[in-house]
């Protein structure tokens, strides 16, 4: 038989050396206000907002809302998602549509003030949504410009980063195996 000490300790090491860098798909549907909440996700969001795509006059939003019932928008020129000071993430991809007019959208990615990776650019229709594979890596600051100042809609976002918090389920479970550790006999 095995040592409750040595299970424990196994358990632990296990909790401890999971990757601490997290992935998240955002679809924004834990929000339940206008403005993204200061630091959601740990990310500082200027110039987007959420809306429900039951209560939009625009029927793109419906478009624009991959999953739940919750989108990001902008209606500014440059909207940006920020790591906190010291920290980088990795963008992944998102879904994207234009709420009132065809337009493109471009992304830039940048750390520590400067431009790091190139312009990248996408036309967004109000007919469909659009899959865009961003997959930017190391970076603290991704700009979202829209050239002609409209609307775009974004959802279903891929964020990794090691500062997003981490799912509750994996600290659940290291936590339970351990209690039932400490209760049962080995």
């Amino acid at each position: 038989m095995l040592s409750k000490s040595i299970v424990v300790t196994a358990i632990l090491a296990i909790c401890l050396i999971t990757p601490s860098a997290q992935a998240a798909v955002i679809n924004f549907d834990d929000i339940s206000v206008v403005n993204i909440p200061k630091n959601y996700l740990n990310l500082s969001w200027d110039k987007i907002y959420t809306a429900n795509k039951h209560t939009q006059a625009a029927p793109t939003f419906t478009l624009g809302t991959t999953s739940g019932d919750i989108a990001a928008w902008s209606a500014y020129p440059i909207a940006t998602i920020k790591a906190p000071l010291g920290e980088t993430f990795d963008v992944g991809s998102a879904n994207f549509t234009s709420a009132y007019v065809n337009q493109t959208v471009q992304f830039q990615g940048y750390k520590l003030g400067s431009r790091i990776l190139g312009t990248i650019q996408y036309n967004l229709t109000t007919t469909q949504s659009l899959a865009i594979n961003i997959d930017f890596q190391d970076i603290d600051e991704l700009r979202i410009i829209s050239t002609q100042s409209q609307h775009w809609i974004m959802d279903d976002l891929e964020i990794t980063a090691d500062f997003i918090p981490e799912p509750t389920s994996a600290l659940t479970l290291c936590i339970s195996s351990l209690i039932l550790i400490a209760r049962r006999k080995i």
